[in-house]
Parts: structure tokens; C-alpha cells; sequence
């Protein structure tokens, strides 16, 4: 006879008998049969993160004409249009006479002056300045309405004498107005002194369609002599005053 023999895997008591054969079988010391499952283990939960603050975003500050004051307007110009950096002492409060011009300049600044809307002016270190829009509508953002349509001034010591021939009083003007110096300017006639101008166009933004436009652009300099010593200046007309800025 042949004998089937297996594991008691699940008897019903310590000693069965199976296939006539008795087995014994050692019970658990705790008294369970069969043995319960090992229980499986919880995972420690995870600790929750601090909240993390939410910083406020850094606002983009833009200079545009409605928060612009004189010095941002009369800085961008000067460095803009001319390549100067300009040391303000005031602006804001004073007008474009303090500008220190020939005679025949002046004239000829105070008849493109009618057509401005609005004009910031102020002193410098070592002269004065002055920056007009055109009236009407104009773009929000300084640098468009500087390149499509304005008339500033700028009016800087330039030593107790003039220099002694015109090449050289050119050179001076182009060394002290870089941002123009490339332009083919012609000497113009000027007691006690050097002038010059020029015209020339630019690509800008028109500061009324805000559309890409071809921008005229005249501009006068020259060196002169007045009561308290030679000045150096610079009038640069855009857009509309260009056409009203001629010698």
C-alpha cells in the first residue's frame, strides 16, 4: 500500500490521523490554530511642511509721463539725444528762460517753443536745460515722445575762451555732444562765436499712432561767448519741431 504523506497545514487539532498514519503536530504557544497573519506595518506619516509664505511680486517701475518728474525727463534727453550725463541741481519750478543762448538762438528756440504742449526745465551743474512735447495726444512712455516729437535744449559752460578757428570749435562741440557728433552740419554766421546745423531722420515710435515711423530730426549748435563766459549748447527738434526749427 502507498502512503500519500503531507504537511499538516491545517489540522483541526494538535494529533489527526491521515491516511491511517497519526501525526502530531505542535501547536502554537499562544493556543491559536492556525496562526494569525503577521499585521502589516503602518508607514509613519509623513509631517506636513510649514506654509511657505507667498512673497509679493517686484513691481516693474516704467518712468512715463504721467509719473515722470523734470529730472527723468531732462536725464533721458540729455543722454538720449545728446550723450551727456547731466548733474541736476534743480528741476522742476523754473522755466526755459534760464536757458543761456545767443540772441539769435534764442529767437529762433522761443519761435519752435509756441508749438509745445508741455515743457520740464531745469538747472544743471554747469548750465541749464529744457525738454517740450507737442500738444495733442501724445505715448505715455518718454523716450517714444523724446524721439518722435520734442524740442530740448541744452546750455553747458565751456571755459573763459572760444576756441580759435571753426574746425576747432567743431571738434569741441562733437566731443561734447557725442550722441550728434556724426551729423554733416553747416556753419551758420554768428557774432561772438561758432554755430552750426544739421538735419537729419531716424527710425522712432510716433508718440501719436505708436507705430514705427521715419522721424525728422534738426539740430543746431554752436559755441559762444557771453557775459560770464563761452557756453556750449545744443537744440535738437524731432518730429513736428523739426520742420519749425531752421536757421
Amino acid at each position: 500500500m502507498a502512503l500519500t504523506l503531507s504537511r499538516c497545514a491545517a489540522p483541526t487539532s494538535p494529533r489527526a490521523t491521515v491516511g491511517g498514519v497519526r501525526w502530531a503536530c505542535q501547536r502554537p504557544s499562544s493556543g491559536r490554530w492556525p496562526p494569525a497573519p503577521e499585521p502589516t506595518p503602518t508607514p509613519a506619516a509623513t509631517p506636513a511642511l510649514p506654509d511657505i509664505p507667498t512673497l509679493p511680486a517686484t513691481p516693474q517701475v516704467q518712468v512715463t509721463l504721467s509719473t515722470a518728474n523734470a529730472a527723468d525727463v531732462l536725464t533721458a534727453c540729455a543722454a538720449g539725444q545728446l550723450g551727456v550725463n547731466v548733474a541736476i541741481v534743480k528741476a522742476g519750478g523754473v522755466s526755459a528762460d534760464n536757458l543761456t543762448l545767443p540772441p539769435s538762438i534764442a529767437a529762433q528756440y522761443s519761435a519752435a517753443l509756441s508749438g509745445a504742449g508741455e515743457t520740464y526745465a531745469g538747472v544743471l551743474s554747469d548750465g541749464a536745460a529744457s525738454v517740450s512735447f507737442a500738444t495733442g495726444t501724445v505715448s505715455t512712455d518718454i523716450t517714444v515722445n523724446i524721439d518722435g516729437a520734442s524740442l530740448g535744449a541744452l546750455t553747458l559752460t565751456a571755459g573763459a575762451a572760444l576756441p580759435a578757428e571753426e574746425a576747432s570749435a567743431l571738434n569741441t562741440l562733437q566731443a561734447t555732444f557725442p550722441a550728434i557728433a556724426g551729423l554733416a552740419y553747416t556753419p551758420q554766421s554768428m557774432q561772438n562765436g561758432y554755430a552750426f546745423y544739421a538735419t537729419t531722420s531716424a527710425e522712432a515710435i510716433d508718440p501719436r499712432t505708436l507705430s514705427a515711423s521715419v522721424v525728422a530730426q534738426a539740430v543746431m549748435i554752436g559755441i559762444s561767448r557771453m557775459p560770464r563766459g563761452a557756453i556750449a549748447y545744443a537744440v535738437v527738434g524731432t518730429g513736428s519741431f523739426a520742420t519749425s526749427l531752421i536757421p
